[in-house]
């Protein structure tokens, strides 16, 4: 009889020893809780017209988890420079085309060459042409810097998925 009642005990102890490990794997495992919301991705793109070269096409300026707040202290940034390869001086003028409308009136974006402020706005408002140019003479190249963020009054933003285009137009100078 002794023998039952002990081999009756060693299996509940299995048994409670197995639950505690199973329960200890299943906590260690889990995913951690978020924050109940995601930002918003986006990423710039930047496409050359046949004239300039860019030091950098494609994606360069890729922002996750984008939330509102102030531009100065949370604007996501990148540059790249552009290049002239023709022979003769050419205006640079530049827009920029969301792929989506979803954050049309949210994203906000400015674009510089120096010290001139080619683009600044919402993306939504960003499709015309600049009115400023960038000039470059016969191999001339500069840098522009671009800046995206969401201001601290967006709302809908969550879990947006946008792509910016920058396009480039050129005209030559006296044309």
């Amino acid at each position: 009889m002794r023998g039952h009642q002990s081999e009756r005990l060693a299996r509940w102890v299995g048994l409670a020893i197995g639950v505690v490990v199973m329960s200890a794997i299943v906590v260690a495992a889990r995913i951690p809780a978020g924050q109940g919301s995601i930002g918003a991705d986006v990423t710039v793109i930047a496409v050359p017209a046949g004239s300039i070269s860019l030091d950098h096409s494609g994606n360069f300026l890729q922002a996750n988890d984008m939330r509102p707040s102030v531009a100065a202290h949370t604007a996501r940034r990148a540059s790249f420079r552009i290049t002239n390869i023709t022979d003769h001086a050419v205006h640079v003028h530049m827009h920029a085309l969301p792929s989506m409308k979803t954050l049309d009136d949210q994203l906000h974006a400015s674009v510089r060459a120096g010290r001139h402020t080619l683009l600044r706005g919402p993306v939504g408002a960003l499709g015309g042409w600049s009115p400023r140019s960038i000039l470059l003479g016969p191999g001339g190249s500069a840098e522009v810097d671009v800046a995206v963020w969401l201001p601290v009054s967006a709302s809908g933003y969550q879990g947006a998925i946008e792509d910016v285009s920058l396009e480039f137009h050129t005209r030559g100078v006296g044309g």
